[in-house]
């Protein structure tokens, strides 16, 4: 809407913004044949399939300015950067930056327009999953969008064989000094520390996961919320805030009771190599 508000200005390809973000929501183009035909047929009828074969154009990625703690509002555009559009993101912990060249990042015209989109998803609290083979440049993509955003990297690398458990907590040996042996604890993994602090969570190589461990994620993607095997529940900030209301107790009391709220600037990156289409 703020683009089409200059008159001085052509006004937009819709179209090319309207598949561009079906296309995000809904990746039709790693379908099988007849289900990639019929969802290309129907943006064909109304008049938003792409002329070519490759991804619409979108937008490219201005500045990123900090309004407040966790908080920044990143200017988007699409051919002239005085015509832009300026939307509120989440941030992490650290300072943020422009673009780097100490950093393996190079800012090529297909790589901004990456950017752009991964923070339109941002922007609207969403995670998401860049598909690509290997070396197409996914890990510098997502180490430049932290490193602007001033967010830190909590990695994961997923394998087949990981079970829902492996995913979320792991147990640990401690030396116990009093009684002279090893106890058992539990430990956190790297997607819910991510979760606890507000930093981003690289799933990578998610096409890896069995279904059963990769169901696990529905309620904490969708929800923002995830029962733990060590007793404990995640929650979203939004439910935590409406629980220590509800019950009278501070943030500190609900987490000593084992509801732990999950940071708003939370997000989750995954990875995935290209999808066989010829695969069963």
């Amino acid at each position: 809407k703020q683009l089409q508000e200059s008159k001085d200005s052509p006004m937009p390809d819709v179209s090319r913004f309207v598949h561009g973000l079906f296309e995000r929501s809904y990746p039709y183009r790693i379908l099988h044949g007849g289900n990639h035909s019929a969802i290309t047929n129907l943006l064909k009828r109304y008049k938003f399939a792409s002329s070519d074969k490759k991804a619409p154009a979108g937008l490219s990625l201005g500045s990123i300015d900090s309004t407040g703690p966790f908080q920044a509002e990143a200017k988007l555009f699409q051919d002239n950067e005085a015509d832009s559009i300026h939307v509120p993101v989440a941030t992490g912990s650290e300072s943020l930056s422009g673009t780097s060249h100490e950093s393996n990042y190079v800012a090529t015209q297909t790589c901004e327009s990456i950017l752009a989109s991964m923070v339109q998803d941002h922007s609207l609290d969403q995670d998401f999953c860049l598909i690509g083979d290997k070396g197409t440049g996914k890990t510098i993509l997502i180490q430049e969008f932290a490193r602007r955003l001033g967010y830190n990297i909590e990695g994961m690398l997923l394998y087949k064989d990981m079970t829902s458990r492996d995913l979320l907590l792991r147990r640990v040996t401690k030396k116990n000094e009093l009684a002279a042996v090893q106890d058992t604890a539990w430990e956190y993994s790297p997607l819910i520390r991510a979760a606890m602090d507000g930093q981003i969570a690289v799933l990578d190589n998610i096409d890896r996961l069995p279904p059963t461990t990769l169901a696990t994620l529905a309620s904490l993607i969708q929800d923002r919320q995830i029962n733990l095997f060590n007793g404990e529940r995640m929650v979203s900030d939004a439910r935590h805030k409406q629980l220590q209301k509800h019950l009278n107790l501070t943030e500190e009391e609900l987490t000593a009771r084992g509801i732990l709220r999950i940071h708003p600037s939370f997000r989750i990156i995954a990875t995935s190599h290209q999808v066989d289409k010829t695969a069963a």
